[in-house]
């Protein structure tokens, strides 16, 4: 992970706790979206945050919980299984995937009409 210089030099509590952990980043990752789209992640043991640059997607949670998320939105999830689609009623492909490229970071479901960046730390 790489800090511009002002923010080395502030306090940040909740890094200091991830690194104690002995935690770190395992990968950062973009999805480009348009049209109807959904894709299933399983369960595994990190802490993943996504945030939408751009339009808006929902997450499924594996109770059914739907969560809309906009332009600006950010989620944490934890080691649970989701779905992240345009609309919660269209069918998921597995997700993972498309992403097990590790010279890959990018992948595109036809335009870009949502922008979604990801990361985790394990």
């Amino acid at each position: 992970m790489v800090f511009s210089r002002s923010s080395k030099s502030a306090a940040d509590p909740l890094w200091d706790v991830i690194t104690a952990l002995g935690a770190g980043s395992a990968r950062r990752t973009r999805l480009e979206a348009s049209g109807h789209w959904s894709l299933s992640f399983p369960s595994v043991n990190r802490i993943k945050f996504v945030a939408v640059l751009r339009g808006r997607c929902c997450m499924v949670l594996p109770r059914g919980e739907v969560h809309d998320l906009a332009q600006g939105d950010v989620c944490l999830i934890g080691r649970t299984p989701y779905v992240a689609a345009s609309d919660p009623k269209t069918p998921s492909m597995e997700g993972l995937p498309l992403f097990t490229n590790p010279d890959r970071d990018v992948v595109r479901l036809g335009g870009d009409e949502s922008v979604l960046i990801g990361g985790s730390v394990s």
